[in-house]
């Protein structure tokens, strides 16, 4: 079992015992077991909207590992359009790469090199 299907499995469980709490139907005994038997439950069948969903963040993943790897090897600005272009679905479309581009730019997570933003006063606006 995955830990999306695991996680899947467990968030099921917490919202039907958490109905059956507020309706005062369980004790928090009957919560430890049903949440115990939730956690190593085996395989459930995921939707196809939750499928979609992890297929589209494994894809992410990826590429934030790619883009990551290449600005480790110093690769720096052209980071970003090398992993675009390798992850475009038509790579040969300048479009299509520079949106996937912009939204690897959008993702990364900032870098913060110690860089201190000084508000001006209100009397230096005039």
């Amino acid at each position: 079992m995955t830990d999306r299907e695991r996680r899947a499995v467990v968030e099921r469980a917490v919202g039907v015992i958490a109905q059956a709490v507020l309706a005062d139907e369980l004790t928090i005994a009957d919560v430890v077991a049903a949440l115990a038997s939730a956690a190593v439950a085996g395989p459930v069948e995921i939707s196809p909207r939750e499928s979609v969903e992890a297929a589209r963040l494994a894809l992410r993943k990826r590429m934030l590992d790619e883009l990551n790897r290449l600005e480790n090897e110093g690769r720096g600005r052209e980071a970003t359009s090398r992993t675009a272009r390798k992850f475009a679905t038509n790579p040969l479309d300048p479009l299509a790469v520079e949106s996937l581009a912009r939204k690897l730019r959008r993702w990364r997570p900032r870098k913060n090199f110690g860089h201190v933003r000084l508000l001006a006063d209100k009397s230096a606006r005039g």
